[in-house]
């Protein structure tokens, strides 16, 4: 019985540290995403869509958690899956941004103190 105990509180840390995880994942995608967007960067673009992949996955195990070790082997290939989407995501940003010859816009990249300093 002090097992059950111990297992069911351990399952639901790691429940708890799974969802935070998830959630900050999907917020910095927000950011990032927000930022490549505003000045064009195909690398930040990137980043930002592995930070949604890594979410999505932490998401998917979160789930998986309650499942048999059956159910969660088929998960595992659906991670492994997942894992293309960034490159995908990638190559298709990338392919657009050099097809219109885009570069990022540096002035917006700099921080406002340096560009404060560099007015006066």
């Amino acid at each position: 019985m002090n097992d059950d105990l111990v297992k069911d509180t351990t399952s639901s840390d790691l429940r708890q540290v799974v969802r935070l995880v998830a959630v900050l994942n999907l917020a910095y995608f927000g950011v990032e995403f927000a930022v490549a967007s505003a000045i064009g960067s195909v690398s930040l673009f990137a980043d930002s869509v592995d930070f949604l992949e890594d979410a999505s996955v932490n998401l998917l195990i979160l789930v998986a958690l309650a499942w048999t070790a059956k159910n969660r082997a088929r998960v595992g290939m659906a991670l492994a899956a997942l894992l293309l989407a960034p490159a995908l995501a990638t190559l298709g940003r990338l392919g657009t941004s050099s097809t219109y010859r885009l570069r990022p816009l540096r002035y917006r990249c700099r921080l406002p103190a340096w560009e404060r300093s560099r007015s006066t």
